[in-house]
Parts: C-alpha cells; sequence; structure tokens
C-alpha cells in the first residue's frame, strides 16, 4: 500500500490490486443520455492532469462504478485515513438536528484536478463492484462539469 495526500484527504491505496480489479470489471453499461456522452467521452476527452491522476491510482476511467449527473463513482483498494468525509449530512432547519434519512450534500471543499475537474473521497461504500470486496474498497467521487465533453470531438 501506498500512502498520499489529496487535498484535505490522506488515503491508502494499493495500485497493482486495483488495476487488476479494473481490469477484470465491465464497462458501466447504463445507456442513459448523460452516461452515453461519459463514457463515449472518457478517456479521450479527459484533461492529462486527470488521466495520471487515475493513472497513479490504477483506475480505469472508463470504468466508473457508476455515474449520476455530473459525477462518477469510482472504487479503489486502499484505505481512508483522514480528512472530513466529501459527503455531509443536510441540517433539517424545521427540525434543527441532523436527519439521517435526508440527502447528503457536497462538502465545502474537493480536492481539484483541474478546472472543470474536481474528486473526493468518502468513508461510505456505495454500490462496490464485485471486484473489490467492501472490506478493501475505497470510493471516490469525481465531479465534472457535463458541458466539457460538449464538443462533438469527444462524443463521436
Amino acid at each position: 500500500m501506498q500512502r498520499a495526500q489529496f487535498g484535505p484527504w490522506e488515503i491508502e491505496y494499493d495500485r497493482e490490486a486495483t488495476q487488476a480489479a479494473y481490469a477484470r470489471m465491465e464497462t458501466y453499461g447504463c445507456t442513459c443520455r448523460t452516461c452515453s456522452i461519459f463514457r463515449r467521452a472518457v478517456p479521450a476527452c479527459l484533461p492529462e492532469a486527470v488521466l495520471l491522476f487515475f493513472e497513479q491510482l490504477g483506475i480505469s476511467p472508463e470504468k466508473p462504478t457508476e455515474v449520476i449527473g455530473g459525477q462518477g463513482i469510482y472504487h479503489l483498494v486502499g484505505k481512508y485515513i483522514s480528512g472530513e468525509d466529501i459527503w455531509q449530512p443536510v441540517l433539517d432547519q424545521s427540525q434543527d438536528a441532523l436527519d439521517e434519512s435526508a440527502e447528503r450534500a457536497r462538502a465545502v471543499q474537493w480536492f481539484s484536478l483541474t478546472e472543470d475537474f474536481d474528486v473526493g473521497f468518502t468513508r461510505e461504500i456505495n454500490l462496490h463492484p464485485e471486484e473489490i470486496s467492501p472490506e478493501q474498497a475505497l470510493e471516490m467521487q469525481l465531479s465534472f462539469q457535463l458541458s466539457r465533453f460538449a464538443d462533438e470531438s469527444c462524443t463521436e
């Protein structure tokens, strides 16, 4: 395992084990418009800094666990060491308390890879791929501007 600091997050990750897991994974198969655009554009239209970041961690950018709007969810073999979780519970103003069933909101700070791409890490593991056990999984969120992929050269 290697240890790295990305903005406020310190993580441990196993690049080789992550690469091996991604080699066994199927490509994300959702056919909705957003996912189709994302799948066609990645990795051809990702900036070099984003591609290098994914390469460092051993992640195949074209194989997210899920894409929702302007976010891709990825998993790697690793461990969350420190830093505030990217997802925070929403404060229910009417109850003046944290509502556990409330939707999650973005944390204030993400780690910027480029102007249009940010990443963050969470302790929660959602929809992890079967190729990475939940005990070994570390979840990473990629936030991006979908308009970044609007160029026809990215979606052909």
